[in-house]
């Protein structure tokens, strides 16, 4: 491996990204943006673990300074959009904090909805023919005063 100055063999940073560029090559820019850009959440699928992949694929794409606001903007998808659009000033760690948080009560609502339909449902069972009787005289009581 060939460095520029004597220092650089020194250099953890610049070692390990001599030993990278020598292992892995050369890559395609277009080829890496091209599957950043069409990265998105899998159903089921943590934004942690989403924000890991994108940030995974981002590595390779030669985005500078622009590489957390392309992240960002990956993660405005249609569960979450209205939210997202209303701040002015999103950065990709407020992004993040946001969809965690659409995330965490998605999961919550979930688990209440099981819960109350799975107590609900006994109730239901048992007093079907009560509510349906009662239902039918309220009924017969408005149509004939």
């Amino acid at each position: 491996m060939a460095f520029d100055e004597e220092a650089h063999k020194k250099d953890i940073d610049i070692v390990l990204q001599k030993l990278e560029e020598y292992c892995v090559g050369n890559k395609n820019e277009i080829y890496e943006r091209y599957l950043f850009n069409k990265r998105d959440q899998a159903a089921g699928e943590s934004i942690d673990t989403y924000v890991a992949s994108l940030r995974l694929l981002s590595k390779t794409c030669n985005y500078g300074a622009l590489r957390d606001n392309l992240i960002r903007d990956r993660m405005v998808d249609k569960g979450i959009r209205n939210k997202l659009l209303q701040e002015s000033k999103l950065t990709l760690q407020s992004c993040i904090d946001i969809c965690r948080a659409n995330e965490c009560t998605k999961q919550q609502l979930q688990t209440m909805d099981r819960t109350s339909q799975t107590r609900s449902m006994p109730w239901m069972r048992k007093h079907r023919n009560m509510i349906a009787t009662q239902s039918q005289n309220v009924i017969r009581k408005v149509i004939r005063p």
